[in-house]
């Protein structure tokens, strides 16, 4: 068997890229809540159709941005799920192979 046959999984290091995609995630939340903040004061003097016509396109933007949210949360939590199986996994193999050693 060569190298290239190997299956390896660092476990630690998936974990790190699940905590750094939900950290992405709420990343993103907290720039949008600042810019919706920093919006609300020119919104709220703001009139006319533009203003009719923000509103319709602002909440297409929040629906697109839920959807990107709770994708970003299943693929973390999926990607965390198959880590902890595949060390489930690599346990019960360890404790196969303990169990027939002479």
């Amino acid at each position: 068997m060569g190298y290239e046959d190997v299956i390896r999984y660092e476990f630690d290091t998936i974990d790190t890229g699940v905590a750094a995609m939900r950290q992405a995630s709420e990343d993103v939340l907290e720039e949008l809540g600042r810019l919706k903040t920093q919006l609300a004061d020119i919104l709220s003097r703001w009139e006319g159709d533009a203003d009719a016509t923000y509103v319709e396109v602002k909440q297409e933007w929040d629906q697109a941005q839920q959807l990107l949210n709770y994708a970003h949360s299943e693929i973390a939590t999926s990607v965390s799920k198959v880590n902890t199986n595949m060390q489930d996994t690599e346990q019960q193999v360890v404790s196969i192979l303990r169990s027939h050693t002479l």
